[in-house]
């Protein structure tokens, strides 16, 4: 393969992670805005669930199990 195209994939892969990442980003601040309108416990998973988005804003949840 020539250089070009092994650029035209490195990019067009981590264009698909990058999307994947902030997509389970957006599902879980979105399920934790739904959760954070319940009961103590749906409350309590809501706080759970904002933390890790959270964290894997900062890398520390993407990291930590790698």
């Amino acid at each position: 393969m020539n250089g070009l195209a092994i650029a035209s994939i490195s990019t067009l892969v981590f264009t698909v992670i990058a999307i994947a990442f902030i997509s389970i980003q957006h599902h879980l601040d979105k399920k934790a805005s739904k959760l954070s309108k319940g009961t103590s416990e749906d409350r309590m998973l809501a706080e759970n669930l904002h933390d890790i988005s959270h964290q894997m804003d900062s890398g520390k949840y993407l990291y930590r199990h790698l």
